[in-house]
């Protein structure tokens, strides 16, 4: 089983290009972990989840804060004090999907894939973020 679980995890879930990109290959990964919870090698692969999450995630921050640096708009607001982890990560796709699924238009364009689960995992956690820390609006000068 543990080379079996390894293996599905690089090749099985993963895209050609050795990504996984998809909220559908995210969701084969953790279907694979639920099943091999027992398996000694589950932390290691659990860990490459996780880190794959994160570095989604941790890639928005750097870009957030580039944006911040240059004194442009933010893409999203979260608090000062939250520092975001893997858990917040993978707690904010999940609980967003449902709403995303719901949004009768996609709020940056043409929606071009054909349902949630062919969009990439950045764009998911993107719009998760905008709408669950968003930024103030900015006031206009008075005239």
């Amino acid at each position: 089983m543990r080379l079996g679980l390894l293996l599905l995890l690089t090749t099985g879930v993963a895209s050609v290009n050795g990504q996984m990109n998809t909220v559908r290959e995210y969701h084969e990964m953790k279907k694979i972990l639920e099943q091999g919870r027992n398996d000694p090698d589950y932390a290691k692969v659990k860990s490459i989840l996780d880190m794959y999450i994160k570095g989604v995630g941790d890639g928005l921050v750097w870009a957030n804060a580039e944006l911040l640096g240059g004194h442009r708009q933010q893409l999203y607001c979260s608090p000062k004090d939250l520092g975001l982890n893997a858990d917040n990560y993978h707690q904010l796709l999940e609980s967003f999907l449902p709403t995303l699924t719901q949004m009768v238009h996609w709020p940056y364009g043409t929606l071009k894939w054909k349902s949630v689960e062919d969009m990439p995992v950045g764009a998911v956690l993107l719009t998760a973020l905008i709408h669950t820390f968003p930024c103030p609006q900015e006031k206009e000068a008075p005239k």
